[in-house]
């Protein structure tokens, strides 16, 4: 899409790099590149838990700016770590009133009535998951991952188990990748 833009609008085109200018340019994002494989490296190799690995990433990644490209500037840390507390805060009471959601869900035991509404659709465990895929993509488009799985997941698992027999972990997959393209579609 951004090619096409960019030919419609007729922005510049740019220059590719020599094979020099390439290989110094690759060498000065090595640095950067530790980040990932301190991550994945970690928790593949049973050093550290996915938290632990996150943390060792940050720390790796507040030295690298700060030391090796030298665009980190210590006076801009309060700043990064008050906006940083303001997202974790955001997302854990987003998981809070999830949590209280779910509490209702289950005391008025809307998973039956909507057990009951869905059997009246359709008994084909192909058309319970368009419908799921349908629901969980505007619902992911409104709300933040996290707390759609918290919302959503006990309704609908005990519905896809018991009435079609679909599996735990397909059901996970199915629901993990429709919240994922709700959230990255539109509004």
């Amino acid at each position: 899409m951004i090619a096409v833009v960019g030919l419609m609008q007729q922005y510049p085109k740019g220059e590719w790099p020599s094979r020099r200018q390439a290989l110094h340019d690759f060498l000065w994002g090595l640095p950067a590149l530790l980040i990932p494989v301190i991550i994945i490296g970690g928790i593949l190799l049973g050093i550290a838990t996915p938290t632990e690995s996150a943390a060792l990433a940050s720390l790796a990644a507040l030295l690298i700016g700060r030391f090796v490209y030298r665009d980190l500037k210590l006076a801009l840390l309060p700043e990064v770590l008050r906006r940083t507390a303001i997202n974790a805060g955001l997302v854990i009471m987003l998981i809070a009133a999830a949590g209280v959601f779910g509490w209702v869900v289950i005391y008025e035991q809307l998973p039956q009535m909507a057990a009951s509404w869905i059997a009246a659709l359709t008994t084909d465990p192909f058309m319970f998951l368009l419908l799921m895929i349908g629901v969980l993509l505007l619902v992911g488009m409104v709300i933040d991952g996290i707390a759609a799985l918290i919302l959503v997941v006990p309704i609908l698992l005990p519905i896809a188990q018991s009435q079609f027999d679909i599996s735990a972990y397909q059901f996970g997959v199915v629901v993990c990748l429709t919240l994922v393209m709700g959230l990255l579609t539109p509004p």
